[in-house]
């Protein structure tokens, strides 16, 4: 008896499998593996990843009979292997049903230890690919030697950036180190040398100019709250009524990055558009309501900033975050002492704050190019 396996035409991301109809046992093995489906008796197909084809061959030994050219049909990257339109990983939920024990147990510790939704969400989404690239192996039997193998694949494939990379590593060794409990050494991974780039910021005029893009009032007074006190977007979005002072010209902000709280300033010009905006729409409980009455959001004011720079015509790499580097520098550069920068932007190190002093414009004025004390006419 023979297991044919073919390229899904249709589907080139995917590999069909014949199994004889009398092969119960290995209809039973093919349909433990994960991303399986079953379109008729014997006729299965599953997800072309790189290492599905050893998986195939532990299951089938010479059983396996290949009807198309591994060298001229490779495998699929990870973005193509794991969503036809290389977006995104399948739902964990239904695309692994043999791992959601380990995803509910990785998801309730992150629970436990109250980690924001993102870093859930991005945990399970790392995790997910991981599991997805080991196809039917147990991830408790995996060695340090086969993550770091899968690590090189990513990074050759799909370029991760240094971010995404160290990611991907705190997503495994959560699950190793935390949810398992196995020794930190076993999973020293290689982590990439962090990229010292300095924050993109924009001038005050350009600042002037992307507010005054915006004509809805609603929005501009969010543009305004965000550069007013340096919020990051998930700060601003949480802010409810009774956190802006107005008598006290200042801004509470509950449980920002780290579960911090902090004041931050509240200026004249945004209370002046504030009071109009409260006056106006009148908000409950969130300072900036959505539809539902819920907070704000997050992709929409994301939308709203793009719009108005392109409408303003600067700041054409700019994001929301950029409002945030640039209240920093303009506080530097107007003489602020960068201690209470660091306390306005929350930060627990200084020197998170001092990276600001590179992007100051008034560092420069006054320091003479030492070519400006060359005689060039004499030249």
């Amino acid at each position: 008896m023979k297991v044919s396996l073919r390229i899904f035409s249709q589907f080139p991301h995917r590999l069909q499998v014949f199994v004889p109809a009398s092969a119960a046992s290995w209809q039973a093995a093919l349909q433990r593996m994960p991303g399986v489906f079953q379109h008729g008796e014997g006729h299965y197909s599953l997800l072309y990843f790189p290492n599905t084809l050893p998986a195939l061959r532990r299951h089938f030994g010479p059983a396996l009979e290949l009807a198309f050219d591994p060298g001229r049909y490779p495998p699929q990257t990870f973005k193509q292997a794991l969503s036809p339109d290389g977006t995104s990983a399948p739902p964990a939920e239904k695309a692994l049903p043999r791992y959601a024990q380990v995803l509910d147990d990785l998801e309730r510790w992150i629970r436990l230890k109250q980690y924001s939704p993102a870093t859930l969400k991005a945990y399970k989404s790392c995790f997910t690919k991981f599991l997805w690239y080991f196809n039917d192996q147990d991830p408790r039997d995996l060695s340090k030697a086969d993550i770091e193998g899968y690590l090189y694949q990513r990074v050759k494939e799909d370029r991760l950036s240094e971010s995404a990379q160290n990611q991907i590593i705190n997503a495994i060794k959560c699950y190793y180190e935390k949810v398992l409990g196995r020794p930190r050494t076993l999973y020293a991974l290689p982590r990439p040398k962090p990229k010292k780039s300095l924050p993109q910021v924009l001038s005050q005029e350009e600042v002037g100019q992307i507010l005054r893009a915006v004509a809805n009032m609603k929005h501009r007074t969010i543009l305004m709250a965000i550069y007013s006190g340096g919020l990051r977007l998930g700060e601003v979005l949480r802010l409810r009524v009774e956190d802006v002072m107005l008598g006290q010209q200042k801004v509470f902000v509950r449980g920002g990055k780290n579960k911090k709280d902090l004041y931050t300033l509240l200026s004249r010009h945004f209370l002046t558009i504030l009071e109009s905006y409260l006056a106006a729409y009148q908000p409950r409980y969130c300072l900036f309501e959505g539809q539902m009455c819920g907070p704000y959001s997050a992709s929409s004011v994301q939308q709203i900033f793009r719009r108005a720079t392109r409408k303003a015509g600067v700041g054409a790499f700019a994001t929301l975050h950029t409002l945030r580097h640039s209240f920093a520098t303009h506080l530097l550069e107007a003489g602020v002492d960068i201690r209470y920068i660091q306390e306005l932007l929350g930060h627990s190190r200084i020197e998170t704050t001092v990276i600001y002093t590179h992007v100051a414009q008034n560092n420069l004025k006054g320091i003479e190019s030492p070519l400006d004390r060359i005689d060039i006419e004499a030249l």
